[in-house]
């Protein structure tokens, strides 16, 4: 198992990624979201964001290390909602390679801008290879987007659960083009230590995502300027399988109202910890 600290600071270049109303709303129904504006495909829930930068994004990760890797946080700085007639560009750039109590963390930036030059968006990946040793971190580390301890003793502002469908691994590949073999067949799953077909982290994500919006910011994603959290632990396509996200409003940060949420799968683990949520006013 290797890592080529020489990799950090390169950037790769996406081809061109046209929205269209279509693409939009197969992504709204592939994570069973009833937002009318995604529904219809006017404007992409949050977390599709990750879509156009994915394949390049995935290419900085494989030339830092070919070990297999679990998505480990996910960090969106939202300027702007993906919507219809957009020719996107993205370029994805090793920010750092770090050594942790939990193995290695690859953390990949990624830009997403308009063919005009106007940034719509900004992520930060982290993929853990799990059990990994590394001599010396290179780079940066992403942000922090850690709660305060105190935060899960306060009382929530929501608790909102939707229920998963048998097929949505299948539905939201289709929808996100990702097409990870252990999200979809049982026994690529099992081949890489899983206990069976697992949950994309993009899709746990986006059922997350639907609450905030929900609960945070009225219904409005476009208001949605951040949405980071760390997976905390594999959610399983089982029978009965739900994604319950707790939120609590921390106040205002900087002019924008602050939230932080946790999810938990059907049987009550959490799934999602150390949420943040940023939403202008």
């Amino acid at each position: 198992m290797s890592f080529d600290l020489s990799q950090v600071g390169r950037s790769w270049e996406s081809e061109e990624f046209r929205v269209n109303t279509a693409r939009l709303a197969q992504f709204a129904a592939a994570t069973n979201d009833d937002n009318p504006a995604h529904v219809e495909g006017r404007i992409a829930p949050p977390v599709f964001a990750n879509v156009p930068p994915m394949q390049v994004t995935i290419e900085a990760l494989h030339a830092v290390t070919r070990a297999f890797a679990f998505h480990g946080q996910h960090d969106f700085h939202l300027h702007r909602p993906i919507a219809p007639g957009m020719r996107l560009f993205s370029r994805a750039t090793v920010h750092g390679v770090q050594a942790n109590a939990a193995g290695v963390s690859v953390i990949v930036k990624t830009q997403t801008r308009t063919g005009d030059g106007e940034v719509v968006n900004e992520q930060y990946f982290t993929a853990l290879v799990a059990g990994a040793k590394l001599p010396q971190s290179g780079g940066k580390a992403a942000p922090d987007h850690r709660l305060p301890e105190c935060t899960s003793s306060q009382k929530p502002l929501a608790e909102v659960r939707y229920a998963m469908d048998q097929d949505q691994t299948r539905r939201y590949a289709d929808a996100s083009r990702d097409y990870s073999d252990y999200a979809l067949d049982p026994e690529a799953a099992r081949a890489k230590g899983l206990d069976g077909v697992l949950v994309h982290g993009m899709l746990t994500m986006a059922f997350a995502g639907r609450a905030v919006v929900a609960e945070a910011c009225g219904g409005d994603s476009g208001k949605l300027r951040r949405l980071a959290g760390r997976f905390s632990r594999p959610v399983y396509l089982v029978p009965d399988q739900s994604v319950t996200t707790t939120l609590w409003s921390l106040g205002k940060r900087d002019g924008r109202a602050t939230f932080g949420f946790e999810a938990r799968d059907g049987a009550g683990a959490v799934v999602i910890r150390h949420g943040i949520a940023e939403v202008a006013a």
